[in-house]
């Protein structure tokens, strides 16, 4: 399988980067501090011995002539303090010794910034306790859906996965967010999606009811709009706020370092991504909406199985309907080259992946604020961008009712359905349920799902309908 370009750095920053940084940054100051010492001992010159006095005599010596008094020059740097005059080898030596450090600083610092993997246990219980440590439940009565179980294992440090739970204007907003190339996009998201949404909901529903009778949208559209609205808000809002920052200083040129640091700090909010899968249940109708390559499915009873819906297509590459949408937006470029957009991106829907979003103006005016490191990774994603945008946030959506032989609706991240596939894990929770599970669902499907050798983080998340079980509720809204 080969590895995309931001695969190979994000191993090079795992790997290379920690052993590099630290030697640089030790090699750097050795040098320079030795060739200082050198250099003070040279400037150091032996004090001339003092001339003995002649024996006193009888007679006074003559008095010496008398010469015309001398205009005093202002000495030079070198007379003044000792300094050689040509030593430029030393001179470059302490340049060099004085830039391997600060590089080598600056390599560690970013190093510091890059997700670090998690160390895995090995033993069985430390792994079940390691698997199971962020689970968490809520349990709902008079509701069409009764318990809410989650749960999120991290491969990287920090976890490039979530969740969200919230109420909304009468309603429940659940779901998952699976990040990309960094934790800060997927993190906005879970935490901010729900409020635009809120203001999307209400601000759809006032303007439904200032239509005429026979120009009103149906209840299922006023949500699909919400959503469609919440989503693309949102993104425009995490791939414009760098910008909106560096707007609001007047002179970037002359930039104070708490200033470029806001910059900085924005800046990973827009260039990792998030693909993001939301359920909001109100009363008996359920609105899924989905961008990206998080995935939805409904489970039913039947007299002697159990079916699998699988409610929103994956917005990915391999959807042919996704690929004709690129290729008719851009005729004239090769945008799927090497079976990815541009050879970078597989997901054609997404939060934040700025850089496939970015025009050549505003990546110029980012530039201006990255480390040499992030320049060079961005320099062949710049040859290629010809006609941005070309993936978009903007969700499918998707309305049902629940049924009385309707079970659970679980969302899950792509790693935990390419581990076991849709059907597995829905026997799998249906084992749990017919055995009658004290413990947490999603943690149940986490334990068969955990693979050590793949490095993505997994979140799941399981809605169970038409039951009436109790409990203590430990999962908490946004």
């Amino acid at each position: 399988m080969s590895l995309s370009l931001s695969s190979c750095v994000k191993k090079l920053s795992q790997t290379t980067l920690p052993r590099i940084a630290p030697v640089a940054l030790r090699t750097g100051l050795n040098a320079s501090l030795h060739l200082n010492r050198l250099y003070s001992t040279e400037t150091e010159k032996p004090a001339a011995p003092t001339p003995e006095k002649p024996a006193e005599t009888s007679t006074p010596p003559p008095p010496p002539p008398q010469e015309p008094p001398k205009t005093e020059q202002k000495k030079s740097y070198y007379e003044e303090y000792g300094a050689p005059k040509q030593n430029n080898k030393l001179r470059l030596g302490v340049c060099v010794g004085s830039l391997a450090a600060l590089g080598g600083y600056y390599l560690y610092q970013d190093y510091k910034k890059k997700p670090k993997l998690v160390k895995i246990p090995s033993a069985e219980d430390a792994l079940n306790k390691f698997i199971s440590k962020d689970e968490a439940s809520l349990f709902v009565k008079g509701k069409v859906f009764n318990r809410v179980d989650v749960d999120t294992v991290a491969h990287n440090n920090p976890i490039e996965d979530g969740f969200l739970a919230a109420e909304v204007e009468g309603g429940y907003l659940f779901g998952v967010a699976d990040g990309h190339g960094g934790s800060q996009c997927s993190k906005n998201v879970a935490k901010f999606l729900p409020v635009y949404f809120k203001n999307a909901l209400k601000a759809e529903t006032e303007r439904a009811n200032d239509l005429w009778i026979w120009q009103k949208p149906s209840r299922k559209q006023i949500v699909a709009n919400a959503f469609r609205r919440a989503f693309l808000e949102l993104d425009e809002d995490l791939v414009n706020l760098a910008f909106n920052t560096i707007a609001n200083i007047k002179k970037p040129e002359s930039l104070k370092l708490s200033e470029q640091q806001k910059v900085l700090d924005l800046i990973p909010s827009s260039i990792t991504g998030c693909s993001a899968t939301v359920a909001f249940i109100e009363n008996d109708d359920v609105y899924v909406a989905s961008t990206g390559s998080s995935q939805a499915f409904l489970s039913k009873e039947q007299k002697n199985n159990w079916e699998v819906i699988n409610l929103i297509a994956k917005h990915d590459i391999k959807n042919p309907y996704e690929t004709n949408l690129l290729r008719n937006a851009h005729p004239k470029e090769d945008v799927l080259a090497e079976g990815r957009i541009l050879g970078i991106y597989k997901d054609t829907r997404a939060f934040g992946d700025s850089l496939l979003k970015w025009n050549k103006n505003q990546r110029t005016q980012i530039e201006k604020y990255l480390s040499s490191m992030d320049k060079k990774f961005l320099e062949p994603i710049d040859k290629k961008i010809v006609s941005p945008p070309y993936i978009t946030a903007m969700p499918d959506v998707r309305a049902l009712k629940v049924k009385s032989n309707d079970r659970f609706l679980v969302i899950s991240s792509e790693e935990v359905v390419k581990q076991m596939g849709e059907s597995k894990i829905a026997s799998c929770i249906a084992e749990y349920k017919q055995n009658k599970g004290k413990n947490n669902a999603a943690t149940h499907v986490m334990k068969k799902a955990f693979n050590k050798k793949v490095e993505e983080d997994m979140a799941l998340m399981v809605i169970f309908f038409n039951g009436n079980e109790e409990g203590k509720s430990t999962l908490r809204y946004n």
